[in-house]
């Protein structure tokens, strides 16, 4: 157990040192809610936040805006 909370310490200091070195992690760390792992995630599943023309094209991308079928 020890063994595995020492490697947890260590995954969560790299993710932590991941987010600080990007600003865009940095900025989703300071919605309520979204830690380090939370950050990464959304820019891996997002990309380039650039390549949607607005706000209303990102929330689609993720789900986010209900359609009618």
């Amino acid at each position: 157990m020890e063994v595995l909370d020492c490697q947890t310490r260590e995954v969560s200091a790299e993710i932590r040192s991941l987010v600080m070195e990007r600003e865009d992690a940095m900025l989703l760390t300071s919605i309520h809610g979204a830690e380090y792992y939370n950050a990464l995630s959304l820019i891996a599943e997002i990309g380039d936040v650039n390549k949607f023309p607005d706000s209303e094209k990102l929330c689609s991308y993720a789900g986010l805006v209900p359609s009618v079928g």
